[in-house]
């Protein structure tokens, strides 16, 4: 059973989370592989077993043991993503199987720089662009870095980082960024370098040329239960984890104007993503990229995938890609025996177990998730926050009440006298003549200008606590950036790299 309250992110550095552990991964990769075997599950025309093969050519060849499956953006990934590759590798070596990373080169990057940290001083990150491409551009088509750009921008982390940089395993990493097609092929390539050095073997496989299949034409097909039974897993979901809305986490598909929105992505290459939407209209299903129509397939193509598939290529440019419950359900269901999520996909994929029993009806099959948490200066210690609050309460009470600040003096003690008879007058005001707002903003004013001639007796005193207060964020700024564990794996060096692998294992 998955124990989703182990879900949580390990707190410090070199901290793992597996769940569940290496045995019980391994059994749940055969007992997996039986139990979607058994399913009475056809998409269109085809038994889900050919589904599977067929798919399982695709991703590993002529392959006999389970796959286990992983998948992320291909971008810098950092350590807690990473040891998902080193799990997955573990646990399909131990059952002659093969590990597979899903490339989800069909998302928009978030960020086209890497984040790279300047340890010289208060530690900072400084973004490092490797791509200028318009803003919602998939990473399927982002172009690859030639020579001179990967010079500059190996320069260019190599200044950020500075010392740091030979140290890390960012030289190896760079180095291994040779020509390929396309970003996506360079970044993938270079992980894959690195990660043999650590005895990881990923296949990689892009989203882009394995996830069309008789799944897609199932959902088009049955668009209206499919997304009622979409809406009712994310309905199972919010009721048990007491989330409100209709948006959160993901938005239900919609139902409007005869039409109903798809868990897909269509758009064209270069060109910005829309949601798939069909409608049956005339004895066809009418496909909408948006409001656009993009195409139709008749009822009679949509009997089975072939139909579907041929329709699909008189279509020419168009490209239908999965939205994230949609791409773990193929990864689930078709392309593998065992998924290994890291915490926030495992949580969400809750939702997914629900389309498994809404819409066909079948147990789903279990999941892995794997996470760890490794950061650049390695154990790094947290700063008090409540620190911070200390000087921003000195701070305000040096400003608004200075009489506790002054040395003792008869000019003290005459205005700290003046300024108790102005609060007194103010609280008279405000009981009895709530409404005379002239009398309470002069003696408001009044009030201000005395706590100005008192701090004034100690000039010091409120200069200083704002001081603390700037230095103190500023510390907790640092202990905030050199605690952080998004950065790139890369980045760190290979002996904690190593560390990290051997906890890892089995």
């Amino acid at each position: 059973m998955f124990d989703f309250s182990r879900l949580v992110t390990p707190p410090e550095h070199g901290d793992v989370l597996i769940e569940p552990d290496h045995g019980r991964l391994r059994a749940l990769a055969e007992a997996n592989r039986r139990l979607i075997d058994s399913y009475p599950i056809r998409l269109l025309d085809r038994d889900l077993r050919d589904c599977r093969a067929e798919a399982r050519g695709a991703l590993c060849g002529a392959c006999d043991g389970p796959v286990v499956t992983v998948g992320h953006q291909p971008e810098f990934i950092h350590a807690g993503v990473w040891a998902k590759h080193v799990v997955a590798n573990d646990v399909a070596a131990a059952v002659g199987g093969n590990a597979v990373n899903l490339v989800v080169d069909s998302d928009v990057a978030k960020s086209t720089a890497l984040d790279v940290p300047t340890m010289d001083g208060n530690r900072q990150s400084s973004p490092v662009p490797y791509a200028h491409v318009p803003a919602g551009t998939a990473y399927e088509f982002i172009p690859a870095m030639d020579v001179v750009r990967r010079r500059e921008f190996a320069a260019a982390v190599r200044e950020a980082m500075g010392s740091r940089f030979d140290g890390s395993c960012l030289p190896g990493f760079l180095s291994a960024m040779g020509d390929a097609a396309d970003w996506v092929d360079q970044m993938t390539g270079a992980r894959r370098t690195m990660e043999r050095d650590f005895g990881v073997t990923m296949l990689d496989r892009r989203i882009s040329a394995v996830w069309m299949g008789p799944l897609f034409g199932e959902m088009v097909a049955n668009a209206e239960q499919f997304a009622a039974c979409y809406n009712a897993a994310l309905e199972e979901y919010r009721r048990a984890n007491r989330v409100r809305g209709t948006q959160r986490p993901i938005p239900d598909l919609v139902f409007a104007l005869n039409r109903v929105e798809l868990p897909v992505w269509t758009y064209r290459p270069g060109g910005k993503r829309k949601r798939l939407w069909v409608k049956p209209w005339r004895g066809a299903t009418v496909l909408f990229g948006g409001h656009e129509p993009i195409g139709e397939i008749s009822d009679a193509a949509m009997a089975s995938w072939d139909g579907v598939r041929h329709a699909l290529d008189g279509m020419p440019g168009v490209l239908f890609r999965p939205r994230a419950l949609a791409l773990t359900l193929w990864a689930r269901l078709v392309a593998g025996d065992l998924f290994v999520h890291g915490i926030g996909g495992a949580k969400y994929d809750r939702i997914t177990d629900g389309i498994f029993r809404w819409y066909f009806n079948v147990v789903p099959p279990g999941m892995g998730c794997v996470s760890a948490t490794m950061m650049l200066d390695g154990p790094t210690p947290r700063r008090d926050a409540s620190v911070l609050a200390g000087h921003v309460h000195r701070s305000r009470d040096a400003r608004f009440n200075p009489q506790r600040y002054v040395p003792p003096s008869d000019e003290g003690e005459r205005l700290i006298a003046m300024r108790t008879a102005a609060v007194a007058e103010s609280e008279r005001w405000r009981r009895d003549a709530r409404g005379d707002r002239g009398r309470r903003r002069d003696v408001f004013r009044r009030i201000r200008e005395l706590n100005e001639s008192i701090a004034g007796l100690n000039g010091s005193a409120v200069s200083d606590a704002v001081e603390a207060v700037s230095r103190e964020r500023e510390l907790l700024h640092s202990a905030a950036t050199a605690r952080r564990r998004d950065y790139f794996f890369a980045m760190m060096r290979r002996s904690d790299l190593q560390r990290l692998r051997e906890t890892l294992a089995p």
